[in-house]
């Protein structure tokens, strides 16, 4: 039998892992739910199941084993609620909320339930932070840097504190996520910011450029700069550089070079696919081992981007 599946949220990410889902002979796409039907329609007419505008009414005629919540920040507003309520599997893409009291009632109320819960941290999915993975599993990282160098994402919403958290929040989380998951946790921060570089930004409250200084349980220090000047892609990555070993780790390649030798390696599959097979398996079968970032892990992460947010704010040092 296959999987019924919903969506709350029709934008860009969800239309990723429609793409991947409608080719999936396990999975069955039974609604999708957008606060302007004729998106959740039109997302209809290409994916299957039907559209709907209220996402309530969706989960009472279509009964979904599993749904995926890709709202845009400011919109968590209890919907993960409904869905333990009835006891429904959930996606839910980054970043989880931007209140963290809001994610640990969440949490708590997942873990009571038992459902079963993966969060998009789709970095940690692919063969080569795998390969990372193993090749500092015996080593002591010492100095972690962090870059996500890029442009500004085309929605309103994205330049606006209060409803996408900021670059940091909504963007850079990739790399304080994989951060955690290569090297510990992390427990003090320190942000800088600047504003005032990309002209003319009506509407716009959030950092153009920003540096996090990190320290981690394990000893290591680290920085993460971001910045949303750009106007093309530009790169983001992590590096990694422990006793006599440099990790240098892209979302395709990671190289590691010693004294002696560099060694590149790059993605086999796609991680998007990757991500959502465990999702799905740990559905259909209740194996969840192949979930790599559930919703109460990833609320560690939020909670290191929303503290250095504050620091931000504040010119303070943030402990966590």
């Amino acid at each position: 039998m296959s999987v019924r599946v919903a969506f709350l949220g029709t934008g860009i990410i969800a239309h990723r892992h429609l793409e991947i889902l409608s080719r999936d002979p396990d999975v069955k796409v039974v609604g999708l739910c957008d606060p302007i039907k004729e998106k959740s329609e039109a997302a209809a007419r290409r994916f299957g199941g039907k559209g709907y505008a209220d996402y309530r009414t969706m989960l009472e005629v279509e009964k979904p084993e599993a749904v995926y919540v890709c709202l845009p920040p400011f919109a968590h507003d209890g919907q993960e609620f409904e869905l333990i309520q009835r006891r429904i599997a959930m996606f839910v893409e980054k970043p989880v909320a931007l209140d963290l009291g809001y994610g640990e009632r969440v949490a708590e109320a997942a873990e009571e339930a038992g459902i079963v819960n993966s969060v998009g941290y789709v970095w940690r999915y692919t063969d080569v932070t795998e390969v990372a993975r193993q090749r500092l599993a015996d080593c002591r990282v010492g100095l972690v840097r962090g870059r996500w160098l890029g442009s500004p994402r085309i929605a309103s919403w994205w330049k606006v504190r209060e409803k996408s958290g900021g670059q940091i929040v909504e963007q850079a989380t990739h790399l304080f996520d994989l951060a955690r998951y290569l090297v510990g946790e992390v427990h003090r921060v320190y942000a800088r910011g600047c504003k005032g570089f990309a002209g003319d930004q009506a509407g716009s409250d959030i950092e153009e450029a920003s540096v996090v200084s990190m320290e981690f349980d394990a000893g290591a220090i680290g920085e993460m700069t971001q910045t949303c000047l750009l106007d093309f892609a530009g790169s983001s990555g992590l590096e990694l550089i422990s006793q006599g070993q440099l990790v240098d780790l892209t979302f395709d390649t990671a190289r590691i070079k010693t004294a002696h030798k560099e060694e590149i390696h790059a993605n086999r599959r796609s991680p998007l696919e990757v991500e959502n097979e465990a999702f799905i398996q740990a559905v259909k079968t209740g194996d969840r081992s192949g979930i790599k970032s559930t919703y109460a892990d990833a609320l560690q992460s939020l909670a290191v981007t929303l503290a250095s947010n504050y620091s931000l704010e504040s010119g303070d040092i943030v402990r966590l």
